[in-house]
């Protein structure tokens, strides 16, 4: 029993994994440049056998997207991934890893009028 409860966790540990950034501002695309918005948060990717989610938290809300589709061009070191809310309503993002993935930037695109395009400059939480 000992030995089944351990093989158990260790399945389990080897098939999840969470990542968390945090970020200090959010930059908003205007038909000029950017736009800062003085606002904190983090944002958690986890990853587990059959689903995978990334999770963008602030101050004033709570979303949780998941993975649709994902694909990596490597010589760019970008990922774009296809997202859906609850809502069934499709969003994508577009990560560039600089180096390591200690830092990395989001842009987030959506049809959503309130979210329709930003960036989020992420730091790996230790």
């Amino acid at each position: 029993m000992k030995y089944l409860l351990t093989l158990l966790l260790i399945s389990s540990l080897a098939f999840s994994q969470e990542r968390k950034y945090s970020f200090d501002y959010r930059e908003n695309r205007t038909p000029t440049g950017w736009e800062k918005v003085e606002i904190s948060g983090d944002v958690i990717f986890h990853e587990t056998k059959y689903t995978n989610t990334i999770t963008i938290v602030t101050p004033d809300r709570y979303e949780i997207f998941y993975v649709k589709s994902r694909q990596l061009f490597i010589k760019q070191e970008v990922f774009l991934i296809t997202l859906v809310d609850d809502f069934w309503r499709e969003s994508s993002i577009r990560l560039v890893v600089k180096g390591t993935l200690d830092t990395v930037d989001l842009y987030f695109y959506s049809d959503r009028v309130e979210d329709k395009y930003y960036r989020l400059i992420l730091k790996k939480c230790e």
